[in-house]
């Protein structure tokens, strides 16, 4: 049984990482740079320059083909990338899946439990009582112990991987080319 208590834990560790990537191209105004400003007020962005610079900063402002940080003001075709880091949300989502991982297992545990006493040449003499007690302690170590645990396990291991959002910064759109009209021929007489 211990095999599956492993294989959950595996699970966890793995499938606790989340990332999200867009693409911000400088001077459209669409979800990905709305999505930016959101985060560049309550996360701290790490960003990486195109010279190869790397640095993190708390106080983040999009301005139109600029980004204004407590390092300096750099334009965006300047920036390779801008990445914010939510330990929140991933701890939520570790304990979720955690205490999801604990209930499994915890369900596992008592489905082997009301197995124990099912044997057919055991004689009548044993207490029918025996089978409700084994089963009502492994419900109580499953709700007191076990998804508690595996929920505070899959807290920490949420918290510790973050969920990263990063924007990739394009390059800047061309000016859009006039159509060009074919000139009206006039007929010779």
């Amino acid at each position: 049984m211990r095999w599956i208590q492993w294989i959950g834990l595996w699970l966890l560790l793995f499938g606790v990482g989340c990332t999200y990537t867009y693409q911000l191209t400088p001077g459209v105004y669409d979800m990905p740079y709305y999505r930016a400003r959101e985060l560049a007020r309550h996360h701290t962005a790490t960003i990486q320059l195109k010279k190869g610079q790397r640095f993190t900063s708390r106080t983040l402002h999009f301005r139109n083909d600029s980004l204004v940080t407590t390092q300096g003001t750099y334009a965006l075709a300047e920036v390779q990338w801008i990445r914010f880091r939510n330990y929140a949300a991933q701890m939520s989502r570790g304990m979720r899946i955690g205490a999801m991982t604990g209930a499994i297992f915890g369900g596992l545990l008592i489905l082997s439990g009301l197995t124990i006493d099912q044997d057919d040449d055991a004689d009548d003499t044993d207490p029918p009582s025996a089978a409700g007690a084994i089963v009502g302690g492994l419900l109580i170590s499953t709700g007191l112990v076990i998804i508690p645990l595996s929920a505070m396990i899959g807290a920490a291991v949420g918290y510790l991987s973050g969920s990263e959002t990063t924007f990739y910064i394009a390059p800047s759109r061309p000016p859009a080319r006039p159509t060009e009209t074919p000139s009206q021929q006039v007929p010779d007489p």
